[in-house]
Order: structure tokens, then sequence, then C-alpha cells
């Protein structure tokens, strides 16, 4: 990497909480009234695999936005398990949790840095464009752009979002830092496109195998000085 010319963010479970709580409530209301024997675990693996196998082949022509695929992802689910429940009703929790996320301790000391350094910050998440404008105007954060699935029809980790990200700022791989939650979609999507990545691991999950992040933190205060250290 030479001079650090931008900052790609990723954003929930990032700069703002993921939904975690929604998909627990969600999945412990799913085996309540399934009718087929299973544990929580089963549904929550079950959802978890039909989400991403359905994103996975969500790009170009056959692209689905993030709520058609959470609710198409539901229905698998509660056909699975015969649940009487209607996915597009139990779904609204999670859909009210990505325009109005809870920020993290740490987010805005973060971007205030970022900003002081007069580096370029481009949000880059799957979630729908509507729902992150959203959640971004709800807490009145300034990026200078956003770039999401439904600009790139694609899902992290394919590696369309970062291009874009790069054609925006016209700069080389080499010169922006990626720092995102996902292992499987922030740092393989960006080291598919060659970009830097930083993995914000904040509940100390194991590093999977495979080529590292180049740095592994759990706080965006502990970026601080890796941010310094490249924009200086």
């Amino acid at each position: 990497m030479t001079m650090l010319r931008a900052i790609l963010l990723d954003f929930y479970g990032t700069l703002v909480h993921e939904d975690d709580i929604n998909i627990a409530e969600i999945t412990a209301l799913i085996h309540a009234n399934a009718e087929t024997e299973c544990t929580i675990e089963e549904v929550s693996r079950f959802w978890h695999d039909a989400f991403f196998r359905r994103s996975g082949v969500a790009n170009g022509v056959d692209f689905v936005s993030q709520r058609e695929l959470g609710i198409l992802a539901l229905e698998d689910t509660l056909a699975a398990f015969r649940v009487p429940l209607d996915a597009e009703t139990i779904i609204q929790p999670q859909f009210a949790h990505w325009i109005a996320p809870p920020i993290f301790d740490d987010t805005i000391a973060f971007l205030n840095l970022v900003g002081e350094l007069g580096l370029t910050t481009i949000v880059v998440s799957n979630v729908d464009r509507v729902d992150v404008e959203a959640a971004i105007q709800f807490h009145r954060f300034s990026f200078d752009d956003l770039i999401t699935s439904d600009d790139a029809r694609a899902y992290k980790p394919r590696p369309e979002m970062f291009r874009l990200a790069l054609d925006l700022v016209s700069a080389e791989p080499r010169d922006v830092l990626h720092i995102g939650d996902s292992f499987g979609s922030d740092v393989r999507g960006a080291q598919a496109a060659g970009i830097p990545v930083d993995w914000l691991n904040r509940t100390g999950r194991v590093l999977p195998a495979g080529l590292p992040p180049n740095h592994e933190l759990r706080t965006l205060d502990e970026l601080h000085e890796v941010v310094l250290g490249l924009a200086c």
C-alpha cells in the first residue's frame, strides 16, 4: 500500500450493530411454532444457509434485493420446519432494525479521525440502499459516497461493489483500505478485489483458514494507529 487515499467501510456490524437480536427472536418464534421436531440451532443454521445460498446466486440479471432475499430465505425455513407463520410479517423487526440500528460506542471517534485526515469515506454494504440511507440519516452520518448491492447488482464477497468504489475515487486497490466485521463477506470480498482489508472482530471469533487480513482488531479504537500510520 502507498499513501492511503480512501477508507471503505462496511456498515452493519462495523459502525452500527448487527440484527443479531432480531434474528434470535425470529428463530425462537419459528422453533416455538414448528410442526417438525427440531432444535433452535437447526432452525438458525437452516435459515442462515438458505439466505447465503440465495444471495450467492443473486447477481447480474438474477439480482434480488436484500429484503426480498430475507423473505425468500425465511419462507424456505418456514416450509422446511412446517411453521404456519407468514414470512413477510415476522421479518418486520429485522427490517425495522436496518433503518434505525444502534451505533457502536467507538464509531464517532473513528469517523472524526478519518474526517480530520481528509480521507474519502465510502460505505460498502450488502443491505438495500434505501435502508442504509435511512440509517445514515437516522444517525446524521456524513460519508463521501455509498455503494450497496443495489448499485453493483451483486453481494459481497463478490468483488463488484469494491470495484465500483475504486472507480469512484480513481484509485488503485493498494491505495484504499476496507474495514469490515464479516470475514466471509468483507475480508474475502476485499481480497478478491486486491484491496487491503482489516477485520473488525468485535466478538473474538476464531480466525478462519486461508489468507489472513492485514490486521485483526477488536474495536475501531485500535484502528486509529493503523490509519494514522497509513495516511501520514
